[in-house]
């Protein structure tokens, strides 16, 4: 069971690892020289492909736990490139998507509301039956 859980929190210790020092090193370069736009997601790309693969070259080169951690690292460091083409296509990323999901629903919910509320208070309509045709309601 133990072993189990080494293997788990390694490898999402290496995930973790690899996202935040790719995303820190490719960040800190682009802010340093002053880059925007495609410039800058190219170059951050282009780092956070030469960290993973360093951690991959790390990890060919070690063994056990080490090893795994390493190769771990390397696939949060590729991974965290698709945060950054989010980030470019999307006004805010990640949490951009979120907050526009997060008001239409509650656009959606306001909007549900209103009309249930407008239900409520509108006049009851109520049938009005000749009286020769009220024998033919039950």
């Amino acid at each position: 069971m133990f072993k189990d859980l080494k293997v788990k929190a390694t490898g999402a210790a290496g995930v973790g690892t690899g996202a935040a020092v790719g995303e820190f090193v490719s960040e800190f370069g682009t802010r340093a020289a002053g880059l925007k736009g495609d410039v800058k997601l190219g170059v951050k790309a282009v780092v956070k492909a030469l960290v993973g693969a360093i951690a991959w070259f790390v990890s060919e080169r070690t063994g056990g736990m080490w090893s795994f951690f390493a190769e771990t690292m390397a696939y949060g460091s590729w991974g965290s490139i698709l945060l950054d083409l989010i980030a470019r296509a999307y006004p805010g990323g990640v949490p951009g998507l979120a907050e526009t999901a997060a008001l239409r629903l509650r656009g959606v919910a306001v909007t549900a509301r209103a009309v249930a509320a407008r239900m409520e208070v509108a006049p009851k309509v109520e049938k009005v039956v000749p009286e020769e045709e009220a024998h033919l309601i039950g």
